[in-house]
């Protein structure tokens, strides 16, 4: 075997370097020649490699049991190797070996994964065939159906699936019935292929010239790049050799059959070309648990979802999902995935979103998310992009908006005139005087109004009997709730809402606050805007927001006015 023969290497080289002998060995003469008792041949048939022994035959030698008993050739791969038998041995009867015959003996067989296209058309069929004397099912398939020496593994393989009861197709007897699958050729006019539908995903799209050498379609290609840049393994290239059993290996060629593992796990063979054929395909999934997804996609999103299910990330999220940018400011994204490829994805900003197109993304809200470590893609086009925006005006704030002063401010801008802590002076009939202070008062329409202080206890009674409609100001109280109260009580069109900017999309600012719809107040607030403000309305938040977020407001027919 193998080891004789690096025995003997070994034993030349040693010879050959010189080395010292024992004291009763003596030293070969020079012109002598070292014989192995075995030389390794290997054999080429239709791109599989058959590994083959040089053997003598000795009294008793069967050749069923040398691939058993010294290769360790299963039951099932024997009627395989008798026919590589044939294959390397040309005119040697594997059932009529005799003493001293010298034969090359198959103990490795290596499957080639792809074999060459098919030109025409296949339909299976069946026959039933009787043996006859001198019948050996390498003889029945070449003889009568035309089976090639390239064809005669795969032809074997489907007889034995074919005759499931029949244990040992080597041994035929004469009279006995098989069952002999056969492809009937159907020549007609090749149909021109379906566009594939493509995407270019992360770093670009590959090269024509990679896809037109690889024959893999461009959908696959592009799929490919999109989840190397989710940090899976992708090998398009080199050969791959997978163990089936006992001296059989099938051998993957990376341009024909991409291998791809997932960052946490799961491994998938791709055969876009459905070159593997169905009981290697089975072979590959039973012993090492690949799966093997076969053709090319007719729908992107559906071929990823099948790799999804199968590649394991440290985490994989289907649908909507809420992202929260700042306090009380988040951001509705609505992809068709969002991986997270391991743990450390998290704080190094590598969680990515998987949209099933652009429509619907707004740049903008594309370029927070980003901000955020979010990396975005689409099934049509390369990393979605994205936009920073400088907004042309200052974004109006209030300050103080939780103190009397604020209040004051605002009152101002909406021309309401007030006083800040102003003597309240009530006199009764009876000659007493009281004098109070309350944090501010003003008018509107003809009334009077007065926050209630916290000191004395009957300062509200008092302000009531002095013509004033008291209104309380807890400074705890939050800010947005306290200029809502003062929209009521000035009479000012307003709603407090959730605003969804834009209305429809997969991406969507959430933002809390109060959409007021006062002319006069978004005209001091933004004077230098007046030519643009027609329609608008403003938006009071307590959200910090930056130029992008006050960008896509102004855009979507709101002005802010951010209190702090």
């Amino acid at each position: 075997m193998i080891k004789g023969a690096i025995a003997a290497a070994l034993l030349l080289a040693l010879i050959a370097g010189g080395q010292v002998y024992g004291a009763d060995e003596a030293p070969p003469p020079q012109d002598s020649k070292i014989h192995l008792k075995k030389a390794l041949y290997v054999h080429r048939a239709a791109g599989d490699k058959i590994f083959a022994e040089s053997r003598k035959i000795k009294r008793g030698d069967i050749l069923w049991n040398i691939l058993k008993n010294d290769y360790g050739i299963s039951d099932d791969d024997i009627p395989e190797f008798i026919e590589a038998f044939r294959e390397v041995n040309p005119g040697v009867d594997p059932n009529r070996l005799f003493v001293g015959q010298e034969i090359r003996v198959p103990f490795k067989v290596e499957i080639d994964a792809a074999p060459p296209p098919v030109q025409a058309e296949l339909a299976m069929e069946e026959d039933t065939y009787q043996v006859r004397s001198g019948d050996n099912l390498w003889k029945i398939l070449r003889r009568d159906y035309g089976v090639t020496k390239a064809g005669m593994g795969r032809a074997i393989t489907a007889v034995k699936r074919a005759n499931p009861s029949i244990k040992d197709l080597g041994k035929l007897w004469v009279g006995q019935f098989i069952v002999i699958p056969f492809e009937r050729h159907i020549e007609e006019e090749p149909e021109k292929a379906p566009a594939t539908p493509t995407i270019v995903a992360g770093k670009g799209a590959p090269k024509e010239s990679l896809s037109a050498k690889q024959g893999i379609p461009e959908g696959v290609l592009t799929i490919l790049s999109l989840l190397e840049e989710l940090e899976c393994r992708v090998e398009r290239t080199g050969e791959r050799f997978i163990p089936l059993s006992r001296g059989r290996t099938v051998r993957l060629d990376g341009s024909d059959f991409p291998f791809i593992t997932g960052p946490a796990g799961g491994k998938v063979i791709l055969d876009p070309m459905n070159r593997l054929s169905a009981p290697l395909e089975e072979a590959v999934e039973a012993s090492w648990g690949y799966t093997v997804l076969k053709g090319a996609p007719e729908s992107v999103e559906e071929y990823l979802g099948k790799l999804f299910e199968v590649l394991k990330f440290n985490q994989l999220k289907k649908g909507s999902t809420i992202i929260s940018l700042k306090e009380n400011e988040t951001l509705e994204a609505s992809p068709r995935w969002t991986v997270t490829p391991n743990p450390d994805s998290l704080w190094e900003g590598g969680v990515h979103m998987v949209f099933s197109g652009t429509e619907g993304i707004d740049p903008i809200l594309a370029g927070l998310l980003s901000g955020k470590g979010f990396v975005l893609h689409s099934l049509g086009e390369s990393r979605i992009r994205q936009e920073k925006i400088k907004t042309s005006f200052k974004v109006a704030t209030l300050l103080q908006s939780g103190s009397m002063e604020g209040a004051a401010s605002l009152l101002s801008l909406l021309g309401v005139e007030n006083k800040l802590s102003p003597a309240v002076v009530l006199k009764l009939d009876s000659g007493v005087s009281y004098t109070i202070r309350p944090p501010i008062t003003f008018e509107h329409g003809s009334l009077k109004y007065a926050a209630i202080p916290k000191k004395p206890a009957k300062a509200e009674s008092v302000l009531l009997r002095a013509g004033y409609f008291t209104f309380s100001w807890d400074g705890e109280s939050p800010a947005l709730g306290r200029v809502a109260d003062l929209m009521v009580l000035l009479g000012v069109e307003h709603q407090l809402k959730e605003l969804a900017l834009p209305a429809e999309g997969s991406l969507r600012l959430i933002l809390s606050g109060i959409e007021i719809n006062n002319q006069l107040l978004l005209s001091k607030l933004y004077p230098d805007l007046v030519e643009d403000v027609e329609g608008k309305k403003i938006f009071c938040t307590d959200v910090q927001m930056g130029e992008e977020e006050a960008a896509l407001l102004f855009r979507e027919g709101c002005l802010p006015l951010v209190l702090e």
